[in-house]
């Protein structure tokens, strides 16, 4: 078996810097993208199994990036917000924890008075998906939305998806 010798890395970082100093701008642009959704994927998956511990062996700080994703948002990147709210509505489905169940109502409200029907989604899907014949109070406002306006969850496209109204907003 051939060893490899500091020399062979030093020579392979300087091949792939030189070819990826010959590639094109635009196939850059693409690399970034790539390097986005890769780290987001490891975000979900880093919930997901924060989630499969259970809720009583987490510590509530590791919430944190909760607070980036609201800064995020108030800058028109969702992305963050997107997982928080994933987090949220998967999370509460496998153990539900009243404290975080009414900081997902909050958030949802906030964001729906925003214009950004993406947590209201979430937190239908909630309700609908998770299986549990006990109900839940929800808060008067969110339970005349989902009674009234938000029915299904064909009813969120019609009304405007939170992308569409967000570049409305912007080109206003």
């Amino acid at each position: 078996m051939v060893k490899s010798t500091s020399k062979d890395a030093q020579d392979l970082f300087r091949s792939l810097h030189s070819a990826y100093s010959a590639t094109p701008t635009n196939l850059k642009i693409i690399d970034m993208y790539v390097v986005f959704a890769v780290f987001t994927a490891l975000i979900q998956v880093l919930y997901i199994q924060i989630v499969n511990l259970g809720w009583e062996s987490i510590d509530l700080t590791l919430l944190l990036p909760g607070k980036f994703a609201l800064g995020d948002a108030a800058g028109n990147y969702n992305c963050g917000l997107e997982c928080l709210f994933r987090f949220y509505s998967y999370g509460l489905e496998r153990q539900f924890d009243e404290e975080l169940y009414k900081d997902f109502e909050q958030l949802s409200l906030d964001f729906y008075h925003k214009g950004n029907l993406y947590g209201l989604e979430k937190y239908w899907a909630f309700h609908h998906y998770r299986g549990q014949k006990e109900p839940i109070e929800k808060r008067p406002e969110l339970e005349k939305l989902l009674n009234e306006e938000y029915r299904s969850i064909a009813d969120f496209p019609n009304k405007g998806s939170h992308i569409t109204s967000q570049k409305e907003n912007k080109s206003q």
